[in-house]
């Protein structure tokens, strides 16, 4: 199964590298005349040259974040390259890159005996995975107006299971939302941004890895997302 999924991952993911080139070159383009456009708005003394200025930044900005969203849709089949990694090691590669809040606490019970979590998985896309949900969970929580915001990260050993789980004690999820969370432009928030995409991202790395992904929420109170990774013999 590996050999096959090898070979699967290796092809596909020179069109995952294709893409994104894509998608930087396009950003490289837009941000080069936004810089334009900003100069010319803080040189000109014209109020109507400014205005001009500033009205085609917003129109560049919202036709870049629309064609950006069709670009990330367009990835139906994320391939990856197999590696074996520590658990440990992504989680803590992701929490670098999040910004956490002052009042919110992140709490990670770690295990001495890292080494039992060791999986095969891309860790570029894997480290992006659970940026996206941390950065879910902090969005919930803020959107919950918590005081004290907590997120809690556990990895536990079921049979040849490695688990993953991320709780926060956020705004939680409806009961008619479940099912629709991982399908591409749903988005249980509200917000120009909010494209609904990241948990597609998520859905889709984890089962190209041949894993799971399970929520259990209560609205209101918590959420727990679980992703399930097998280990390799």
């Amino acid at each position: 199964i590996h050999l096959f999924t090898d070979k699967k991952i290796q092809k596909n993911l020179t069109r995952i590298n294709e893409m994104l080139s894509d998608t930087f070159h396009s950003h490289k383009n837009t941000l080069f005349s936004i810089n334009i456009l900003a100069k010319q708005a803080l040189e000109s003394p014209d109020g109507m040259v400014r205005e001009e200025a500033l009205n085609k930044i917003q129109q560049i900005t919202s036709v870049s974040l629309y064609r950006t969203s069709e670009m990330l849709d367009s990835l139906r089949e994320i391939r990856y390259r197999f590696i074996k990694n520590r658990v440990y090691d992504v989680i803590d590669e992701a929490l670098k890159k999040i910004n956490i809040p002052s009042n919110i606490q992140v709490v990670w019970n770690r295990d001495e005996n890292s080494d039992k979590y060791i999986c095969k998985f891309d860790f570029y896309h894997m480290s992006k995975v659970l940026v996206n949900i941390l950065n879910n969970s902090i969005e919930a929580i803020q959107h919950a107006n918590r005081e004290q915001g907590l997120i809690e990260i556990m990895v536990t050993v079921q049979f040849q299971w490695v688990m993953i789980m991320v709780k926060d004690n956020g705004i939680g999820i409806k009961k008619v939302e479940p099912k629709k969370l991982f399908s591409p432009w749903h988005s249980g928030k509200e917000g120009f941004n909010n494209w609904g995409l990241g948990l597609s991202y998520v859905y889709k790395v984890v089962k190209a890895h041949l894993g799971f992904v399970r929520i259990e929420s209560k609205y209101n109170e918590y959420t727990l997302l679980q992703i399930l990774l097998p280990r390799p013999k």
